[in-house]
């Protein structure tokens, strides 16, 4: 991460593309995680059409420090 630099932009700039979700299957969880469709429509709601985007999720047996859910996303910068 050292050879990383921070740049501001405005969230203008950005296009929501693909957003992708482990979501924690374990006996003790009931039902899909809420994080996975909240974050779909957070995107949205912030973004407007450019939050509009394909998603996919995939079921597993354990998250890492047992979270329910984990979301990753791809953004376009324009």
């Amino acid at each position: 991460m050292s050879g990383t630099r921070s740049t501001a932009i405005s969230i203008a700039c950005l296009r929501c593309v693909r957003l992708g979700a482990f979501v924690n299957l374990h006996r003790r969880l009931r039902g899909p995680a809420p994080g996975v469709n909240g974050c779909s429509n957070l995107m949205v709601e912030v973004l407007g059409d450019q939050g509009r985007h394909r998603a996919h999720a995939v079921g597993v047996n354990v998250l890492p420090f047992n979270l329910a859910v984990e979301i990753d996303g791809i953004f376009e910068v324009r």
